[in-house]
Parts: structure tokens; sequence; C-alpha cells
């Protein structure tokens, strides 16, 4: 549906920081019409966590997340149905940790953040949303990350945290209102 190269040149953007491994497509208006009449929907920029909401929050090991992801074996349905996965995070390193993309790839040094889950490499670019216990004005539902990857019969997946994903999103759309948080559709009464 989209070229990811164009004479010869990528047309999706990186992050600078080569132990980051997320990408961004940017979309006409065009396939955003088209997406749409498809039944795909967009993560608005409000739903990503903020560096101060997940200070203050103290999102860390043990916090609840969900993911919404496709399922490899069920793609040849009349319609793909996501597959919701809950979990919990499991660590969040100091240090880049080694990821690959399969099983013949060379290990490469990422900054993520394992979770505890049961994941499958087709759920990678899944959003990561965290569950706050009592979602509030304070606390609310929010993205926190993208699935990178799965580490295989261990049950943890590694996830890009959504700060990387702004950050790509904010240097390519320097005067754009990319306002992050809490929005009246977002609170909870």
């Amino acid at each position: 549906m989209f070229d990811l190269v164009n004479g010869g040149k990528n047309v999706w953007w990186a992050h600078p920081n080569e132990r980051v491994d997320v990408a961004v497509i940017p979309v006409s208006a065009a396939h955003v019409e088209q997406l749409l009449q498809n039944d795909v929907h967009f993560i608005p920029v409000a739903d990503f966590a903020t560096k101060a909401e997940t200070e203050n929050y103290k999102v860390g090991i043990g916090d609840q997340i969900v993911t919404a992801g496709l399922v490899p074996a069920l793609l040849d349905t009349e319609r793909n149905y996501p597959a919701f996965k809950f979990g919990r995070i499991s660590n969040i390193p100091e240090e880049p940790i080694n990821m690959r993309c399969t099983q013949e790839d060379k290990p490469l040094p990422r900054n993520v953040w394992l979770l505890a889950g049961n994941f499958v490499g087709g759920n990678s670019g899944s959003p990561v949303y965290l569950l706050p216990p009592q979602p509030s004005a304070v606390h609310r539902v929010m993205l926190i990350g993208i699935l990178a990857g799965s580490i295989p019969n261990v049950d943890l997946g590694q996830m890009v945290p959504s700060d990387y994903v702004f950050d790509v999103i904010q240097a390519h759309y320097p005067g754009a209102n990319l306002y992050r948080g809490h929005t009246a559709h977002s609170i909870m009464k």
C-alpha cells in the first residue's frame, strides 16, 4: 500500500540515534482518505505520554500494559481483526539491549524497555498503552511505546518508548500543533 523507497531514496524517517529502532512513514491526504474508508483509525498525538506524565506517575516495573496487533496466522480472513494482549512492564534497562529482527540477523544494541507478555513477531509495530489502575484526571490511558520485537521462548517483548517516535514526528513537523496529554475526551470521571 505504501512505497517505502522512491527513486532509490527512503520515503520514511528514522530516529537520528542508531540505537532507536523506529521509523515514521508520512502519509498524504489521499492515503489518509483511503485508509479511513477501509476502517483504519489513527492514534492521535495527544495519546502519546509526556515525559512529565511518565515521571509523575512513576511508570515502571510491574505496571500493566495492553497492545493491539494483528496475528499473522489469521491474516487470510475477510477482515483483519486485532488481538489485544495484556502484560506488564518487566524492566527499563539503563543500557541498550541486543535485538535482532530475525534469527538470521546480527544482534544490534537498541534502547528498549522489556515487557512481560506473550508476543509474536507479527505484533511488531503495535502500540503499547499504559493501563493505570484507576484512570482519572491525573492518570490516563496513554501510549508509552511501540512493540519492537519479541524474545522467543521467554514471553518477553521489546518496546521502543513513545518519546522516540514523538522526536521523529516533531523533527519533521516543527510548526505543527503536536499537543500531548489530557484532552477533553481522555479525562475519565
